[in-house]
This record gives structure tokens, sequence and C-alpha cells, in this order.
């Protein structure tokens, strides 16, 4: 008798509503290279993006909005790599990442170090800690020195002043590990691909709490398909109000396992006139559960 070991190979574990989604924590050996590689590749060059930028624009104020387009783009450069390399080792990629936001504030530092002629290599001013200390330091004393002498009037702040300024620079650096501290993608272990997801709004607030209340501590959500929802907000002109937001994680290859997360939220008025719906003070009631599938298809149809 023959036997299929491909359905053994992709078989998925079927998991029981009500229990809460947790990463496998495997790692992709092939892909790691890669993930390391271009992990430290994308810091350098956001780093020397920074560095010409700031260097193109001389005025030191304007560094700190530089700063928050250095956050944004890290952001999103190391999410993207995140995703390629499908870790789901929670441990080492907040290890990668604090290597590769790390990598990035250094490398400008050597940058400069090299543009203003201190002696370190780019690999040791981006890689030895030491080195980058060293650099800093140097250029405390030279703004120090060209702060004392008037003539020069280049700096209209000192050296302790600019060491705040490189606090908060480094800071900003390192920011985006607190974003991706947590990995926010599901992930399907046997069709090898992330979630997608829908979500849908509810204004009825009230009737989807009593259903709620109903359930008890055993929640599964099964009153779902009773309930009305819209997939966008309509803004609001006089006072504020509550509302629920209802995502559904799944696998579009396999549509098994599929997760609900919920939330309330407040929405605010649209003052400016500008056609928002703005959210704020987010309370998670539910995170990452998985719920039937039979339930789960009809909501996805419902969100559609």
């Amino acid at each position: 008798m023959h036997t299929d070991l491909s359905l053994y190979k992709h078989h998925i574990p079927m998991h029981a509503a009500g229990t809460f989604y947790k990463s496998s924590g495997l790692i992709k050996p092939k892909r790691l290279p890669g993930y390391l590689f271009g992990g430290i590749s994308l810091a350098v060059l956001i780093g020397w993006l920074f560095f010409k930028l700031c260097d193109f624009l001389s005025f030191v104020y304007l560094n700190f909005i530089l700063l928050f387009g250095v956050l944004l783009l890290s952001i999103i450069a190391y999410t993207s790599l995140r995703m390629y390399s499908r870790s789901r080792h929670h441990v080492l990629n907040i290890f990668l990442s604090i290597i590769f936001c790390y990598v990035a504030w250094s490398a400008q530092w050597s940058f400069f170090s090299m543009q203003w002629n201190y002696g370190f290599s780019f690999l040791e001013g981006t890689f030895n800690p030491g080195a980058t200390l060293q650099i800093i330091t140097r250029r405390m004393v030279q703004i120090d020195t060209e702060h004392l002498n008037r003539t020069a009037g280049r700096f209209p702040f000192s050296g302790g002043l600019a060491a705040l300024f490189y606090l908060v620079e480094f800071i900003g650096f390192m920011l985006p590990v607190a974003y991706l501290w947590e990995d926010r993608q599901y992930y399907c272990e046997g069709c090898d691909k992330f979630y997608e997801r829908k979500e849908a709004y509810v204004t009825a607030t009230d009737h989807f709490l009593t259903h709620l209340g109903e359930e008890g501590d055993n929640r599964q959500y099964r009153f779902l398909p009773l309930i009305q929802f819209y997939g966008k907000l309509a803004p609001i002109y006089k006072r504020k109000r509550e509302v629920i937001k209802v995502t559904v994680h799944y696998c579009p290859k396999c549509l098994d396992n599929n997760i609900i997360s919920v939330s309330t939220f407040e929405q605010q008025p649209d003052d400016d006139n500008r056609n928002n719906a703005t959210l704020t003070k987010e309370i998670a009631i539910t995170e990452g559960m998985y719920i039937e599938k039979v339930m789960a298809e009809i909501i996805i149809r419902k969100f559609a």
C-alpha cells in the first residue's frame, strides 16, 4: 500500500478554540545568514544616509527631524527583513534587532570619523564600542574648543550640551527595538506562510458586550455572526463614542487555525472636518485566540 508522505510533511496540528497562539521558536537556518548580513548592510546604509543628510543640512537642530526619519526607516527595513527570515525565535529576533540598531548608530559615527580624520577605520569605528566612544569624546572636545574660541563662532553650544544631543540621538537609533520587541506576525507552520488579516468595527458596543458577558469565562465568540460590522468607521462630530474592533487572522492557504483579536477604542470627534475617524485609548479584550473554523469562515466572508 502506497503512503503519501507529503500528507505527514504538511500536516497541520489543529488548535482548540479558546487556546492562544504561541510562537514556535523555529529558525530557518538557510535564511539566517541572509538575515544577519542583510540586517547589517541595511544598518550601515541607514547610518550612511543619516551621515550624508546631517553633513548636507549642517543646522544641528534639523538633525532631530532626520532622526525621526531614521526611526521610521529602521522599523520598515528591519520588519521587512524579519518577515524574509521567517524566524519565529523571539530572543534571536530581539538580539539581532539590537545589533542592527546599534550598527546603524555606530556606522554614522564611523563615517563622520573618517571625514574628520580621527584615525579610525570604518570597521573599528563601527564594531568597536570603545573606538566609537573615543570618536564621540574627540568631537565633544573639538566643539568645546571652538565654542570657547569666540572668534570661531561655529558652535553656539558646549561639548556638554552636545553630549546630551548625542544621547538623544542614540536613543532615537535604538527606539525601533521597542517596536520590534513583540512578534506581531502570526505564522502557519504547516503551510510555511504568514497569516493574513481582516478587520471590522462594531458601533453597537452594548449589544456586543452583553453577548460577551453571556458567554462567561469560556468565551468563544460564537455570537459574532449575529453582530453587525462596519468595514470603515464614519467620522463623528459631537461626542466621542466607544467602538470595538474585531480582527481575524487566517492562513490563506489552509484556512485552519484561525485567530481572533478584539479591542475597544474611543472614537474622537472630527473637529477639523477632515473626514477622519480617529481611534484612541485601546483596551485589549482578547488577543491571539484560536476560534472555530466554521465561525471564522463566516466572519471572514462578513468582513470582505
